[in-house]
C-alpha cells in the first residue's frame, strides 16, 4: 500500500468510528428520556456508569 492510500483507509476508518458513536450515543440519549418508565433494577444492570451519574 502507498501512503496515500493508508491515509484513505484510515480516513475512511475513523469517520466509520465517529458515525458509528454518533448511532450509538443518539439511542442511549433516547433511552435516557424513556428512563422513568423503566425499573432501576434493569437500568443498574444494563448501564451502571450512567446510573451512578444521574446519582
Amino acid at each position: 500500500m502507498n501512503i496515500i492510500d493508508r491515509r484513505k483507509f484510515f480516513n475512511k476508518l475513523s469517520l466509520g468510528a465517529v458515525g458509528a458513536i454518533l448511532l450509538s450515543f443518539s439511542p442511549m440519549k433516547l433511552l435516557a428520556k424513556k428512563k422513568n418508565n423503566i425499573p432501576d433494577k434493569i437500568n443498574i444492570k444494563l448501564h451502571p456508569n450512567s446510573v451512578r451519574r444521574n446519582k
